[in-house]
């Protein structure tokens, strides 16, 4: 993550549908397609974290967390406390590491429904933070951000780098899309799609193209 760090266009649209374009408005800007919610489509855009959204990004925090600490026996407020402590201590180390990140709230029809925090710099495309409310996990949402983040490092030659802890499923996911292990930190897997890459369903199509 060296290097100078890079902003995106004020307002880049990823869209499968041209339907999302007329619920864009500053500072918006779309994510890719729509998702299927009580159905019906509903855009998926990003906005970036305002100082108001800090109790919002604390809930999705304890959102990811909850099951855990419920685990150890302790009451609400004993967990709490604790997820407060552990969400404060997640804040200030984004400071301090990733001033210059992109730092979004993910919408769901102009409602909040998890944050994304990418550090771009020479050369690649950090992953640094994708999390969403219960609710919304399981939907395709992350998964479509994340292809965003694919599509522009295939642009860009970037490669693409997260961290994902070791039992959490997502990195089976992470491993769908192309990710491999590069190595471990503590309870973490890092991981990486490498630039250049061309994923299985890309690759038959360049092959269908020369024959």
């Amino acid at each position: 993550m060296a290097g100078s760090c890079q902003n995106p266009p004020k307002e880049i649209i990823f869209t499968l549908d041209l339907i999302a374009l007329k619920f864009l408005t500053q500072p918006k800007r779309a994510a890719r397609g729509l998702a299927l919610m009580k159905g019906k489509l509903m855009p998926v855009t990003l906005r970036p974290v305002a100082g108001s959204d800090q109790d919002f990004l604390f809930q999705v925090y304890a959102s990811t967390r909850r099951a855990e600490v419920t685990a150890w026996g302790w009451n609400e407020a004993q967990q709490d406390a604790f997820l407060r402590m552990q969400f404060t201590m997640q804040q200030r180390a984004y400071e301090m590491q990733h001033a210059h990140a992109a730092h979004d709230i993910i919408l769901l029809d102009d409602e909040p429904i998890g944050r994304l925090l990418v550090a771009r710099s020479a050369g690649e495309i950090q992953l640094t933070d994708i999390s969403l409310l219960t609710d919304y996990r399981g939907r395709g949402i992350g998964s479509q951000l994340i292809t965003n983040l694919l599509d522009e490092a295939d642009r860009t030659g970037a490669k693409v780098s997260l961290q994902v802890l070791k039992e959490n499923p997502a990195a089976r996911l992470y491993e769908r899309l192309g990710f491999i292990r590069t190595g471990e930190h503590g309870l973490y897997f890092l991981m990486e799609r490498p630039a250049a890459y061309l994923s299985p369903q890309r690759r038959r199509e360049r092959r269908d193209i020369k024959e």
